[in-house]
């Protein structure tokens, strides 16, 4: 059995009634304030400050009078395009109502799922800085022990180079073909050795900068995501010393940063009657002429 809310249903059709009489009044209504409008302006001489200039005090009180009708008529276009608008806008607020709390219960949802979803991103972010701190620290253990090895082939590559250079000396001062000869090959297979040992230390290097420029992407896992899903990075400013925040401003000459509140000096002048002075801050003066509709 479906129960029906009388007292919503009445209250609807009361409010549709309300509009359907604002939507038949309109045209009437519009009528009546733009004629009532039209008929003042036609007997006035100019609608510009150019057209108009007062030179006797009761033209002064004549200007008065039609200020004073001219704020009376528009009161009474306000008001009537509120009476109209009212309705209107009270049906408008009773659609939004009506949809605020489903849409406040799928956001509730949608927040708890993204929060619990971004809780478990910053934990895997959390692993994957970990697992990178570690792949680097690893990379740069195998750098540094293949630089050591480097360092050690290049200590015997010197001392193949010396000895060699030792045995060439001492082929030179040798009594005997045979002998120089014979110290001479000696020499010559200490040069290949220092070689093979300058090869070596230059592959060593060679692995070591390898291993500092991988890609640690492939060695840990890739950041977390799901399709449709992108994450953005939100930055929100907090002043902690707005002193030094002015300060560094004016030192290095980011002056947008700084917004003057005009608004306030404003006031702070309208207070003191003009008499306040601010450093930088040119305060002029103008007046404006306030007609009321009473008679």
């Amino acid at each position: 059995m479906t129960v029906v809310d009388k007292t919503a249903t009445t209250a609807t059709e009361e409010q549709a009634t309300r509009i359907d009489l604002v939507v038949e009044s309109f045209p009437v209504k519009l009528h009546e304030a733009e004629s009532a409008i039209q008929d003042f302006i036609s007997n006035l001489p100019g609608l510009s400050p150019a057209d108009i200039f007062i030179e006797t005090e009761d033209q002064y009180h004549n200007s008065n009078e039609i200020c004073k009708t001219v704020k009376r008529l528009g009161s009474m276009a306000e008001d009537t395009r509120k009476v109209l608008v009212k309705p209107l806008n009270d049906y408008v607020s009773g659609i939004n109502q009506s949809f605020k709390p489903m849409t406040e219960r799928l956001n509730r949802v949608e927040n708890a799922f993204k929060g619990a979803m971004l809780d478990y991103k910053r934990r895997e972010d959390e692993k994957r800085k970990e697992e990178e701190r570690k792949a680097r620290e690893r990379a740069d253990q195998i750098a540094a022990e293949q630089r050591r090895q480097a360092d050690i082939q290049r200590q015997k590559e010197e001392k193949q180079r010396q000895e060699a250079e030792r045995l060439r000396l001492e082929a030179e001062q040798a009594e005997t073909e045979k002998e120089r000869e014979k110290l001479l090959k000696q020499a010559d297979k200490k040069e290949v050795s220092a070689e093979k040992f300058s090869t070596s230390a230059a592959v060593r290097e060679e692995m070591a900068q390898a291993a500092e420029a991988a890609p640690l992407n492939v060695l840990v896992a890739a950041p977390v995501k799901a399709a449709g899903q992108s994450v953005v990075m939100r930055y929100k400013s907090a002043v902690q010393n707005k002193a030094e925040f002015v300060r560094w401003c004016l030192e290095s000459g980011q002056l947008h940063y700084l917004e003057i509140n005009t608004s306030m000096i404003d006031k702070a002048a309208a207070a003191s009657k003009g008499s306040s002075e601010f450093p930088g801050i040119v305060i002029e003066s103008s007046q404006d002429l306030r007609v009321g509709t009473k008679r």
